[in-house]
């Protein structure tokens, strides 16, 4: 990636040399700074012990791999029964904002969690969660709900529309999540959130891990469990991360912030543009008016030939029956 920064359009400038071809699932922060190439799965300290070990896949324990339950998403509402494992893509440095947003979040320390590649989640069939309004997250449940009760007591045929229909929202179903869109806090959409569909829930090998978050002293025996994995891990301290990144932007404020000279000139610009629209908007009133006033003088000076015309046929005519009685006379 170019050190420069991207000038303005010329033909004396070579665009691929500051191109970013990254493919998009491999867009790092340096790339774009809210972008991640990691799915992070977050967690607690025992919890990522357990999954780490395997614990709730007894074919995992002694394999190598690791294991995360599937389970009904914490801001589900209503009838939502789908189980799902669930990821975030919000860059590590963006990840201890969790904490500060839900209380639980702090309360259970979640300090903790394991990354992977977004590329190879993607490839394994983790998909971006599906972010609708509450009252569609409503309609998609309860269609599901009907179809699903439809195709148990086989009210239609294999291959029917309503058969497609039904595995249609077998896919989405576990997908969706509610925006939340009335809630005083506006829903989840900051977790960004990535979800595996199914149950029982997501098989991992240790050699698949790219991402651990965890605390200094969590690392030697986190390294322990995942044996010559580790060595393809990268630990990173989220909160660390987090208070690095948000000192350094509340810093850049101050820099980034217009001058007091330059908020009362960006003032005085803005105030001249406004008029400026005013004042065209009224211009072209007045030229559309004009437009319809030069129509109706022509419309006039039409009228007044077709009215002098009129006259003088009237004039002829009067004559003539003048001239008409004195012969009969």
């Amino acid at each position: 990636m170019p050190s420069t920064p991207l000038p303005p359009y010329s033909k004396n400038v070579f665009w691929k040399a500051y191109e970013i071809a990254t493919p998009t699932f491999r867009l790092t922060p340096v790339e774009k700074p809210d972008m991640s190439p990691y799915l992070v799965h977050m967690t607690g300290k025992n919890e990522i012990a357990a999954i780490l070990a395997g614990k709730g896949n007894d074919d995992a324990a002694d394999a190598g791999q690791g294991f995360l339950r599937a389970g009904i998403p914490e801001q589900s509402h209503g009838n939502y029964h789908a189980k799902v494992v669930c990821f975030t893509e919000s860059p590590t440095f963006a990840i201890d904002f969790f904490r500060y947003r839900v209380f639980r979040r702090w309360q259970n320390n979640v300090l903790y969690g394991i990354g992977f590649s977004k590329s190879h989640l993607v490839e394994n069939g983790v998909l971006p969660s599906l972010y609708l309004s509450d009252a569609d997250t409503k309609r998609i449940v309860a269609l599901y709900d009907a179809l699903k009760k439809r195709k148990k007591e086989k009210l239609f045929k294999a291959g029917s529309v309503s058969e497609q229909l039904q595995e249609f929202f077998e896919g989405v179903y576990p997908l969706c999540t509610p925006l939340l869109e009335l809630h005083p806090t506006q829903g989840f959409l900051w977790e960004r959130e990535w979800r595996y569909p199914h149950e029982p829930g997501f098989t991992f090998d240790h050699g698949d891990v790219r991402v651990i978050c965890c605390p200094d002293d969590e690392r030697k025996q986190i390294s322990k469990t995942l044996g010559n994995a580790a060595g393809n891990v990268t630990f990173v301290r989220t909160w660390s991360e987090f208070s690095d990144v948000t000192d350094y932007l509340k810093r850049q404020e101050k820099k980034w912030a217009l001058s007091p000279r330059e908020q009362a000139r960006a003032k005085t610009i803005k105030s001249a543009e406004a008029l400026l629209r005013t004042k065209t908007i009224v211009l072209h009133t007045l030229e559309a008016y004009l437009t319809k006033l030069v129509r109706a003088n022509d419309e006039l000076m039409k009228a007044n030939e077709v009215k002098a015309v009129i006259k003088r046929d009237i004039t002829k005519l009067e004559k003539r029956i003048t001239e008409l009685k004195k012969g009969d006379e």
